[in-house]
């Protein structure tokens, strides 16, 4: 790779001709690095790569590549030091990490007289993951707290709506005469959110949110730069609801 920007990969077993080759970094016909390691879980090694000291690196930029029937496919990457342009050499370790946001601005839900609010109120999170200009990172994982007081949480309807303008449903009438909540939803839980139990009282714990699927389905495939967005609205009258405070989290 050195000095053209260009990635062979090789069998062990066939060192004359290359089973994948790609370009890691488009534009860029310096100096790459390499490494290898199962970087997803899946039992195979990915090929590692990054941007060496040459000019024009723009970065320390890291990738990994799944590589499958001489195809290789990008499946993580990012700035490893955000302004820092002289390379780094690479480790064959996992690296995964994660980042969250959070809004604390309170949002009281609009309770009509005679009834609950049709309309959703709108509160957001600009995801900005620190990554320089970099457009291809995907999580590995997403979840979000909301932190809402309130009587009756039946009333709640909340919906997660992606930079690219993809809903998915948190939560819809669940927790029956229920005082609030304090929920992680995570597509790792062990119950979902519509098994949220009805007696009165502060509700916490972490579900899996109500949507078919998962966070990832829903988002995995998209970058998760740019505002999200929770909509969220009371749909009975009788009872007032505020939202204290919501974050989202990626694992990368």
């Amino acid at each position: 790779a050195g000095g053209t920007g260009l990635v062979n990969v090789y069998d062990v077993t066939n060192l004359s001709a290359p089973i994948a080759q790609f370009t890691a970094f488009n534009g860029f016909t310096g100096e790459v690095r390499l490494g290898a390691a199962d970087v997803d879980g899946d039992g195979r090694d990915e090929v590692l790569t990054s941007t060496g000291s040459s000019p024009g690196a723009g970065g320390a930029h890291v990738k990994a590549w799944s590589v499958t029937a001489g195809v290789a496919s990008e499946i993580r990457s990012f700035f490893a030091y955000e302004g820092y342009i002289n390379g780094v050499f690479l480790s064959t370790n996992d690296f995964n990490w994660g980042q969250s946001f959070t809004n604390t601005t309170p949002l009281v839900l609009p309770n009509p007289a005679g009834g609950g609010g049709t309309i959703f109120s709108q509160s957001t999170i600009l995801v900005d993951p620190r990554t320089g200009v970099d457009t291809s990172l995907r999580p590995t994982s997403i979840s979000v707290v909301l932190n809402i007081t309130g009587t009756f949480n039946a009333d709640i309807d909340a919906f997660l709506r992606s930079p690219t303008g993809v809903d998915f449903e948190l939560t819809t009438d669940n927790g029956g005469s229920s005082d609030g909540m304090q929920i992680l939803f995570s597509d790792t839980a062990a119950a979902s959110i519509t098994t949220l139990a009805g007696t009165p009282g502060l509700k916490t714990g972490t579900f899996r949110p109500e949507g078919a699927g998962s966070f990832l389905l829903a988002y995995g495939a998209a970058g998760v730069a740019g505002t999200w967005t929770l909509r969220i609205r009371d749909d009975a009258g009788g009872d007032v609801h505020t939202l204290n405070s919501w974050a989202i989290s990626f694992t990368f």
